[in-house]
């Protein structure tokens, strides 16, 4: 499912897809979506188990959140250029899906290791009690939800069922996908250091870095910032 902005632009000269963390829902985009330029149209994808799809099921596994990436971008009109940006896990995802979209686009990853590099997660095979302790412990959710416990313990099978579809996630270099890609990480984020981001040179025909100050959870934390590294790669 795809959530989009309630008043979009009327001629849009870009249309971004935002695909969450985590556990995360559409809501991720809004910060970004309010510093983002007037002419830009920013949707979000909607996984189940989370906001306005609370009763559905999380999705099964990685195929079925490609798939669900895949069908909101198809959704798009297709008049202007298209960028898929992914925060932490949510790039894997949009990295996936970018391969299986035929249509002109660029794809940006937020806060994400590169795929073959070794990165802790939360083991999703622990009892709720500890999986929720381990989350928090390593920042696994945004400090807004970490800071409602009965909010992070009604999206906890959603965070468990996200990351569970991540796990031991390896993606393939060859072919590297033939599109633009841009990396952005945080020089203060202990999850994804810069070093740990270098080998997505290895994944796309062409790659660019950048570096921002803040958290993990750019899109909310560094709204701006992102805006700003965007505006200036797509020139």
């Amino acid at each position: 499912m795809i959530v989009l902005p309630e008043d979009p632009p009327a001629d849009p000269d870009l249309r971004l897809l935002v695909v969450p963390h985590a556990g995360g829902g559409a809501a991720v985009a809004n910060p970004f979506r309010d510093a983002a330029p007037h002419t830009w149209c920013v949707g979000a994808v909607l996984f189940g188990g989370r906001e306005s799809r609370f009763v559905d099921d999380p999705p099964a596994g990685m195929e079925e959140m490609i798939g669900d990436v895949v069908a909101a971008a198809r959704a798009m009109p297709e008049d202007v250029p298209l960028v898929l940006v992914g925060q932490c896990s949510g790039a894997f995802v949009a990295f996936e899906a970018a391969r299986r979209l035929d249509r002109p686009l660029a794809l940006v990853a937020l806060s994400s290791p590169a795929p073959d590099t070794a990165v802790a997660t939360p083991d999703v095979s622990l009892p709720d009690e500890r999986f929720t302790a381990e989350v928090l412990r390593m920042g696994g959710v945004p400090a807004e939800v970490a800071d409602l416990p009965d909010l992070v313990e009604l999206l906890l099978p959603a965070i468990r069922a996200d990351f569970a579809a991540v796990a031991g996630y390896r993606a393939e270099k060859d072919p590297p996908l033939d599109r633009r890609m841009l990396v952005i990480s945080s020089r203060d984020d202990p999850g994804c250091p810069p070093e740990s981001v270098s080998g997505w040179a290895h994944y796309a025909a062409s790659v660019d870095f950048a570096e921002v100050s803040g958290g993990h959870f750019l899109l909310g934390e560094r709204p701006r910032e992102v805006v700003r590294i965007l505006e200036e790669w797509l020139r």
